[in-house]
């Protein structure tokens, strides 16, 4: 109701005020053409012509009613802005189902069906053996792969790695990497051979 109230009395305040500029501009056309003009094109001509025509009362009566719209205009912008702040504050927005659902981001975690699936491993996935040296000590060695854990391991694998860790046992570390070399040989990339062979040549290095 407030917001109509505002509505109606701003225009009819913008409605007073063109009529009773219109009235100004008309009379200072009837007065001379050169109050027309400057009232026409020349900002606050219109003032400076109602005051210098005071006495015309139909002068004074066009400026009364341009008068007469500022208030009205004023308080159509205060109820308006008054209703408008009101009908924001309590209106409430539902919110819509794609509103409240939220996503949840998809998992980056990826399951490798291979070592999930199968329970046999061979030793080049496995973690490669470590040899602890030490200056006063034998030298011990991690426990020899498990060879029958791949069912396609090849004899002369298995045999030249138990060759060399008995070998490396012995502190016989020449016969260890010849029999090391020979297992990567059979299986390249292993890591048990791999690892074997840069412990044994570290071993022969810090010997020399």
């Amino acid at each position: 109701m407030n917001l109509l109230l505002g509505i109606a009395l701003f225009f009819l305040g913008f409605i007073l005020a063109i009529i009773g500029g219109f009235w100004t501009l008309i009379l200072a056309f009837m007065d001379h053409w050169g109050w027309g003009l400057a009232c026409l094109f020349i900002p606050f001509a219109g003032l400076v012509f109602i005051i210098m025509k005071w006495s015309n009362q139909s002068v004074r009566r066009s400026f009364f009613l341009q008068l007469a719209s500022l208030p009205l205009t004023g308080l159509g912008m205060l109820f308006g802005g008054l209703s408008a702040f009101n009908l924001i504050s309590n209106s409430t927005i539902p919110l819509s189902e794609d509103d409240i659902f939220v996503e949840m981001p998809e998992s980056d975690v990826s399951i490798d069906t291979e070592q999930e699936l199968s329970p046999i491993q061979t030793p080049a996935s496995s973690p490669t053996p470590e040899v602890a040296v030490s200056p006063s000590s034998t030298p011990s060695v991690s426990p020899t792969p498990n060879t029958t854990s791949s069912p396609t391991a090849k004899p002369d694998y298995t045999q030249s790695m138990l060759i060399g860790y008995a070998a490396f046992d012995q502190g016989d570390y020449q016969t260890a990497l010849i029999n090391f070399k020979r297992a990567l040989n059979e299986r390249p990339g292993d890591g048990y051979a791999t690892k074997a062979i840069e412990n044994t040549e570290a071993m022969i290095n810090r010997n020399r």
